[in-house]
């Protein structure tokens, strides 16, 4: 493939979706994407997002909002923060809903002691940070562990940074074998249990 066939594709996406409707957008896009990754060797990585992680944030977004009387809202990806919590209001100002703090939820196998510092994608930290310094509004990480749910409020200079990450193999969820990142190292003393 391709620049000139690139580029006929590129015109049969705006073309014939409009001429024959958005049923034929996905089989479209599909077939684009499959071959847009033939043509440069890559495959999508799939998501470490499991059926189980999702009901875990749930559960963990139900404690959220009966324990801090909020409710939360998930967050479209490119927040790269899974909610939005929020209280209802009267100001117009508001139009209703305003936005108190910002999310980002995980589950660990471990209790809360069993290692000095919590690591996390350097990204996830790096969302929140943005979130705060645009918002003004406190971002918090709440880690889902064996013994307890506990949070931490993210702050700049809380934690230190590594490269670290799974060392999975690759037939149990499709990405590279080292799947290695910056990362940021929490210590766990800064985490609170959410009561």
């Amino acid at each position: 493939m391709n620049l000139r066939c690139l580029c006929a594709v590129g015109v049969m996406v705006i073309c014939i979706p409009i001429l024959l409707g958005k049923e034929i957008i996905g089989w479209m896009w599909g077939l684009i994407l499959s071959s847009w990754q033939k043509l440069i060797g890559r495959r999508p990585i799939k998501s470490m997002e499991t059926t189980k992680s999702r009901n875990d944030e749930e559960d963990v977004r139900s404690l959220l909002e009966t324990s801090w009387q909020m409710k939360l809202v998930r967050m479209p990806r490119m927040y790269k923060l899974d909610y939005a919590g929020y209280e209802t209001t009267k100001n117009p100002e508001y139009n209703g809903n305003k936005v108190i703090c910002w999310f980002e939820v995980k589950g660990r196998t471990v209790p809360h002691d069993k290692y000095p510092t919590y690591m996390v994608s350097l990204h996830k930290v790096e969302a929140g940070l943005e979130r705060f310094r645009v918002t003004g509004l406190p971002a918090y990480l709440v880690v889902r562990f064996t013994d307890g749910t506990y949070y931490w409020e993210m702050r700049e200079g809380e934690f230190k940074v590594s490269f670290g990450g799974r060392w999975v193999p690759r037939e149990e969820h499709g990405r590279h074998q080292n799947d290695q990142e910056p990362v940021a190292l929490i210590p766990m003393k800064k985490f609170q249990p959410v009561q």
